[in-house]
């Protein structure tokens, strides 16, 4: 479970967590340049095309830019702006010509912008794509393996041949009375499903496991966290009282937006657990603003997320679930425009923050009700983990909070 570095921060800053060295390498590359380029072909390639024209084509460019990142991920070298600069010079000064082909490789950030160029941009996508294959190496057994999954400890999966494997899965597409049937199997298809999440696309993987639209797919939800993370299937429950008290004293002195002041006040005079931990919950929207954009309801202006966006797309709150359709209609078609996602989300119903008649899961046109807000809370950020989904944009800050402080 992975985290940007300025919520790391945030949470270091304001004693939500112990504060800790930076990972970061004082070095760009592990060996200087010109040695990195000479013990590839297509480094070799580079200086002769260099020679030769004394300049550099955008395929060498790409090539060269290549050869940098390639060694950075494999040596978990971590770049900061700094970092892109040296490198840039490095570039310059062996080849001297590409003075002014620098925002090729690297834009350095203006404002509120993120940096550019396809060195950053190299960068950024290795990286992500080493987090996921890493998660997914660590949570998934090889299928020719019959070991059981080392990360299972206690909680283990049965040695199970991958033929009988998709038998079960084959079992599960279908109605199955006895429920504890189900989980049974359920449990015997872990690595089989840890496959097809590497290999299938999120709704032909959803089709290849019906389950997940079965109401009582939470059960099957948990089940898969606590294989993947045998410590922490219950860190939420253990450490919400802790949170509670530390988040009350924070928004005291940190809130300043009236609606969420009055919110804050709200919870205070509130006698119902639920509406409390609802709404000191939705408040991290407050004290960590979203900073993502999307189409206006025109489709021609850019608009930034607010806090009341962050706080919709994190916790709906509808009068009665009978909407909820038109709704999560309305908010597809706001945030999935900017490529971003509000699913699993959840829906409270209610006539107001402090009149609270349940609490949902909507996911992929399924509904998941439950008994309680924090129950709601821990499914839906089950879900992101067990499925590797991206936390929705407009609220992403106060999900990463949420998973650094308790999980």
């Amino acid at each position: 479970m992975s985290m940007p570095s300025k919520v790391t921060e945030w949470l270091q800053k304001n004693n939500f967590m112990p504060s800790s060295q930076s990972s970061s390498s004082p070095h760009c590359l592990s060996k200087d340049l010109p040695s990195l380029l000479q013990q590839t072909c297509k480094g070799k390639l580079i200086f002769e095309s260099y020679k030769k024209n004394q300049h550099l084509t955008n395929g060498n460019r790409d090539d060269l830019i290549s050869i940098i990142i390639d060694e950075v991920i494999a040596n978990d070298i971590i770049l900061r702006g700094n970092d892109f600069v040296n490198l840039l010079e490095q570039i310059i000064n062996l080849f001297p010509n590409e003075k002014g082909a620098r925002e090729y490789y690297y834009i350095p950030r203006k404002g509120k912008k993120c940096p550019s160029g396809k060195l950053y941009g190299k960068y950024v996508n290795q990286r992500s794509k080493k987090r996921k294959t890493i998660y997914l190496e660590q949570n998934t057994p090889s299928p020719a393996s019959t070991k059981t999954n080392p990360s299972t400890k206690n909680y283990e999966v049965p040695e199970i041949d991958f033929t009988i494997c998709r038998v079960l899965k084959a079992s599960l597409s279908r109605s199955i009375a006895d429920w504890n049937e189900v989980r049974d199997k359920w449990q015997k298809t872990f690595n089989l499903r840890q496959n097809d999440l590497k290999e299938l696309t999120n709704i032909d993987f959803l089709q290849a496991w019906p389950k997940y639209y079965d109401s009582r797919a939470p059960d099957l939800i948990k089940l898969d966290f606590k294989i993947m993370y045998p410590d922490k299937e219950d860190c939420l429950y253990s450490k919400w009282e802790m949170f509670t008290e530390k988040i009350q004293r924070f928004y005291e002195t940190n809130l300043h937006n009236d609606f969420c002041k009055q919110l804050f006040s709200l919870a205070k005079a509130s006698t119902n657990k639920d509406t409390q931990d609802y709404i000191l919950t939705t408040l991290l929207n407050g004290v960590l603003p979203p900073s993502s954009w999307f189409q206006s309801s025109c489709g021609k202006l850019r608009k930034k997320a607010t806090i009341a966006d962050s706080q919709q797309s994190f916790v709906l709150r509808l009068t009665s679930i009978n909407d909820y359709e038109r709704k999560i209609t309305e908010l597809i078609s706001m945030y999935y425009s900017a490529g971003m996602t509000i699913q699993p989300f959840i829906i409270m119903e209610g006539i107001a923050e402090g009149d609270i008649t349940g609490f949902c899961i909507y996911f992929d046109k399924t509904l998941y009700k439950f008994e309680s807000f924090l129950e709601c809370l821990d499914i839906c950020f089950k879900i992101f983990h067990t499925l590797c989904l991206k936390y929705p944009q407009a609220c992403e800050t106060s999900w990463v909070f949420l998973q650094q402080f308790f999980f």
